[in-house]
């Protein structure tokens, strides 16, 4: 066992070489073997993540105290992606989507009360998140793949990830995992 301050000391001893291995959440992991092997610092390192989890620790968005509204359009941003992908709208196709079918139209097409009376969202506020990040499936792909999903296959279509969402708490609800929203109404 090595003793350290914090987690950068941690990886500067497992770069020198002055420890074998260290612990941390899976999110993490996955980062800091990323960008060490992109910039360079630990390109000999041979860094492998054990597929098996020590412990689980349930990891969401934060925003500040005292801002309900704002935690509002968090949750409803995600809820949102999730809604996506369990319905197949991506960012390739959601401006075509079927807007005559009421949950395709409430999703796309409705504020959901969301932001401040002064400053509401615009209804079109999931056509706008769909178009920079594409739906959860995508979004995950894109941050922890390789990018190819067509943001509508399941888990198991997804390739070259770093961290699998398949067969995990990160999979959709239909899936087995843990990853559902709540109807958007």
């Amino acid at each position: 066992m090595v003793g350290v301050a914090d987690a950068a000391e941690g990886t500067q001893k497992l770069v020198a070489g002055e420890c074998d291995a260290f612990t941390g959440d899976m999110s993490a992991m996955v980062a800091k073997k990323y960008t060490l092997e992109l910039d360079g610092t630990c390109a000999d390192c041979q860094l492998w993540i054990a597929p098996e989890l020590l412990s689980k620790e349930p990891l969401a968005a934060a925003v500040r105290d005292n801002d309900d509204d704002w935690k509002d359009v968090v949750e409803w941003v995600w809820f949102g992606m999730v809604t996506a992908e369990e319905m197949s709208i991506t960012s390739d196709n959601y401006a075509t989507a079927d807007t005559s079918v009421p949950a395709i139209d409430r999703l796309l097409n409705s504020n959901l009360g969301l932001g401040t009376e002064a400053n509401p969202l615009p209804d079109t506020w999931m056509q706008s998140v769909l178009s920079a990040v594409g739906n959860y499936g995508e979004a995950y792909d894109n941050s922890f793949c390789d990018g190819t999903y067509d943001g509508h296959s399941g888990s198991a279509a997804m390739t070259g990830c770093v961290l699998d969402r398949a067969g995990t708490d990160n999979a959709l609800v239909s899936e087995g995992g843990l990853q559902f929203a709540p109807p958007m109404r």
